[in-house]
């Protein structure tokens, strides 16, 4: 024991010199990622702001071609892309609104993502609407299979990270999943700084973009994709799997249903529990309005069917907390039982097309009359 002391104590001033020496060496490359990342490469554009999303980048240049074409956009993740038809909803809406609206959905597009979306096509690329329709979600979680992906770091700024950790600090989360959470989040800012992979990714996605331009043209000019047993994509084949794994037990879809009801009589039975709300969150979404305000869009917040049991905690009080004015509410599985109906269904969280029309039809009539009254 004396010897390994004698030993440790006596290379104690190199191992100083040695942490030192890295620390300073660690540091000079971080403040040099920093330049790279906030000056070097936006002035020499390598990249556009959708950089982790091909998909995402896909639907922003149809927007650019076409920014008179749309003056509504629905925003939000595949329950939106998969299940709001933006040409039947103009058409069944009130014919006064003169709705023309784009689909802006995108797989896994979350809180605060979808922000960032609607912050860059109205700032950065400076389109215009007049309304806007997005998805209410809970802060988007990161598993451990998507760390230091193109897709979870992009759409990072300071004020969205530091959105995302008091928000989750402030949710009802348990105490593993908000210690998870923000552990996740800062890992992905700080892979954001650093962006050590930034040439490769962006050299990755321009690739991307032009081997899955004839995939994404699927999508149409309105953005909107249903979902169909005659999609033959390669990228489809789990979509494809999860429908037949449906189609082979579809109580999973009545257990939606059920647990919507669930939840929504127990906030009824118990209005305290409305109260207890996460009050980052709701501040930030009624700024949002009043921002939003200021750029003449008329912003709507949509509490979609289907959400995972889990999120009805910090949705329902928090979507309780907006402007009347400005939200929509179609998940109540008493009012809609139509969209949790295995027959209408593509799986357990997807509409079909026949569920899709049926939902579009609901939100269009939903929007019509809250536009009509604002």
């Amino acid at each position: 024991m004396e010897v390994i002391l004698f030993i440790f104590n006596s290379e104690t001033p190199d191992m100083k010199k040695f942490t030192i020496r890295m620390l300073q060496i660690s540091l000079l490359f971080f403040m040099m990622s920093l330049f790279l990342n906030l000056v070097v490469y936006p002035s020499l554009k390598i990249a556009p702001w959708t950089w982790g999303s091909d998909l995402l980048q896909f639907k922003r240049e149809e927007l650019l071609k076409n920014s008179k074409e749309y003056n509504t956009l629905i925003i939000g993740s595949s329950r939106v892309y998969r299940q709001v038809n933006p040409k039947l909803l103009d058409s069944v809406a009130d014919p006064s609104l003169q709705l023309k609206s784009y689909n802006m959905g995108v797989n896994w597009l979350f809180a605060p993502e979808t922000f960032y979306v609607l912050d860059q096509l109205t700032n950065t690329d400076s389109l215009q609407f007049k309304f806007v329709v997005m998805e209410l979600s809970k802060i988007r979680s990161i598993d451990f299979a998507n760390f230091h992906t193109a897709r979870i770091k992009y759409w990072y700024n300071w004020s969205n990270y530091i959105f995302t950790i008091k928000a989750v600090a402030a949710s009802g989360f348990s105490i593993y999943e908000k210690v998870y959470t923000i552990f996740a989040h800062t890992v992905s800012y700080i892979d954001q700084l650093i962006n050590l992979g930034y040439l490769t990714e962006t050299a990755k996605f321009k690739t991307d973009i032009v081997e899955t331009g004839m995939e994404n043209a699927n999508t149409g000019t309105d953005g909107f994709l249903p979902l169909s047993i005659s999609e033959k994509s390669s990228k489809e084949e789990n979509t494809m799997q999860r429908n037949r794994q449906f189609l082979s037990d579809t109580s999973v879809v009545t257990r939606r249903g059920e647990v919507s009801v669930t939840q929504f009589e127990r906030f009824e039975k118990n209005p305290e529990l409305l109260k207890k709300y996460n009050r980052i969150y709701a501040e930030n979404l009624n700024n949002m309005i009043a921002e939003s305000e200021k750029k003449g869009i008329f912003l709507v917040f949509l509490l979609s069917p289907r959400i995972d049991n889990n999120q009805y905690k910090e949705l329902l009080p928090l979507f309780n907390q907006i402007d009347p004015r400005h939200r929509i509410e179609i998940s109540d599985g008493r009012k809609f039982p139509e969209l949790y109906l295995a027959e209408n269904s593509f799986d357990g969280t997807h509409l079909n097309k026949v569920g899709a029309d049926l939902y579009t039809t609901i939100l269009a009539s939903r929007l019509s009359t809250l536009l009509k009254n604002r």
